[in-house]
């Protein structure tokens, strides 16, 4: 009796694990089947995929679109310097950027979280001389008119006690996070370098 009594739970163990695992795979295919068909009805309408090209031979578009938004409002940052009082006549504004995080917020209405480096240089006796240089979090707001990409804001925390509540008020959570490690993660560093290039091609 006590045999069949543990043969019948070892049964129904068995069972239930063998129904466990084939929920699990069951699950799996499904989700495997979902992606092969999302990914390629992308394929057919020329979208990036989602998870893989399925041995098709496919080349997703290559989206462009930040990298335009990444122009103009680094164009916009050098016109804004440009346009401020010059100490020296040979003085240019320069400016590098990197985006955290592109949000389209309406149609054609973008907001871009950015670490932006500004520098001003200006060339005397053949030599290139730094005469300021700020490196700030901003929020722009974009927005697309005739396929043209325009700065209509360009928000900065404050200083002092405020700067930590602008910064909430401005950044989401994730990009806040993401913005603490600017001094140590190479961003910096990789914006003074990409500066440097543009001080090349401008004064030589």
């Amino acid at each position: 009796m006590k045999k069949e009594k543990f043969r019948d739970i070892t049964d129904f163990k068995t069972k239930s694990y063998l129904r466990y695992i084939s929920m699990v795979y069951l699950t799996i295919i499904i989700i495997m089947a979902t992606l092969f068909f999302t990914d390629l009805n992308r394929m057919r309408h020329n979208k990036p995929i989602l998870y893989s090209t399925w041995g098709f031979s496919y080349s997703p578009p290559i989206d462009i679109q930040e990298n335009l938004i990444e122009i103009s409002i680094v164009d916009y940052l050098m016109a804004k310097g440009d346009r401020q009082y010059k100490h020296h006549e040979s003085e240019k504004t320069f400016a590098s950027i990197r985006i955290y995080l592109l949000e389209e917020k309406n149609e054609n209405v973008f907001y871009v979280y950015a670490w932006a480096l500004v520098e001003k240089h200006y060339l005397e006796n053949n030599e290139i001389i730094k005469e300021n240089s700020s490196s700030l979090p901003y929020r722009f707001i974009v927005e697309k008119v005739n396929d043209t990409f325009i700065v209509k804001e360009a928000a900065v925390p404050g200083y002092g006690p405020d700067y930590d509540s602008d910064m909430k008020n401005l950044f989401p959570r994730t990009v806040r996070k993401n913005m603490e490690k600017v001094y140590d993660d190479g961003t910096l560093e990789k914006l003074n370098l990409d500066i440097q290039q543009q001080l090349k091609l401008y004064f030589h």
